[in-house]
């Protein structure tokens, strides 16, 4: 049988077989019926016709001004930075103080941004938060894990009492909160205890926010079916099932922040080993 044009199936005679049955339509051909039998002969495809380009939307004038307005941008782009290059008679030292000079104002623009964006601490730090773990600032990521920044900070000085203490590690006051704020010519060992605070400090996070997910999930499917019961005399098996899936998913979430936890272990390890191996200080 063979599919026909007008989409009713076709029987055609196979030389072959000598009967009528299923044949073989080559590539680029087509079947139709025969006016007398109704059988299907095989037909040579119509050529396809190519489509026609899409004429320019733009007139030549108008491609004409566009190409001197982009060479003009590039101009005043040049002249802008000439600003900024070396004088043939200008040694390197006088260079690059003058490029200070001019890049000051700049600079300064850059840091108090920088400041004034880093000085929000609030919840709408991170306005797409999840479960905190990826968030590179603890500190300002507290208030959107509904956590209290001097709890942060008094758990980074115990952990500098303690395991700096047990490393040989000279206590230097209270550590910031931060690891961008901590000197870049601080000892090895003192940022090791500062990664190990904060990897210990991750993992209370996500256990304590599990915690708020699951009480809040299961708070809202409940409420969700005496909403359903009031509205409908009895409890149906596709309600019932439904109610199920909603609990597994619930549940199953667990699987995936203990995977997330396995990462956070195998961190801790390698920070616990490089802090108390000798070898590689």
């Amino acid at each position: 049988m063979v599919q026909g044009r007008f989409g009713r199936a076709l029987s055609f005679r196979s030389p072959l077989l000598g009967k009528e049955g299923p044949g073989v339509v080559e590539p680029g051909r087509r079947t139709a019926p025969t006016a007398k039998t109704g059988r299907a002969i095989i037909m040579d495809a119509e050529p396809e016709t190519p489509k026609p380009k899409r004429h320019y939307t733009l007139t030549p004038k108008a491609r004409e001004a566009r190409r001197l307005s982009l060479a003009k941008a590039r101009e005043k782009a040049r002249r802008a930075l000439r600003g900024y290059e070396r004088g043939p008679q200008e040694d390197e030292v006088a260079y690059r103080a003058r490029l200070t000079r001019q890049i000051a104002p700049w600079s300064a623009n850059l840091r108090s941004a920088s400041a004034a964006r880093k000085a929000d601490c609030s919840a709408h730090y991170a306005t797409h938060f999840y479960h905190g773990l990826t968030a590179p600032d603890l500190d300002r990521s507290a208030a959107a894990s509904g956590e209290n920044r001097d709890h942060l900070h008094r758990h980074l000085e115990r952990c500098q009492q303690t395991i700096g203490g047990l490393a040989g590690v000279r206590d230097s006051g209270p550590q910031p909160a931060t690891a961008n704020r901590q000197p870049a010519t601080a000892p090895r060992q003192s940022k090791l205890v500062l990664a190990l605070g904060y990897v210990l400090w991750r993992a209370l996070r996500l256990m304590h926010i599990q915690v708020r997910w699951e009480r809040r999930a299961l708070a809202y499917r409940l409420q969700e079916l005496a909403g359903w019961r009031a509205a409908h005399p009895a409890l149906t098996a596709a309600r019932l099932n439904r109610l199920q899936s909603d609990l597994d998913f619930v549940t199953r979430d667990v699987v995936v922040q203990s995977t997330r936890l396995h990462t956070l272990r195998k961190r801790f390890e390698a920070l616990w080993t490089a802090l108390f191996d000798p070898a590689r200080w």
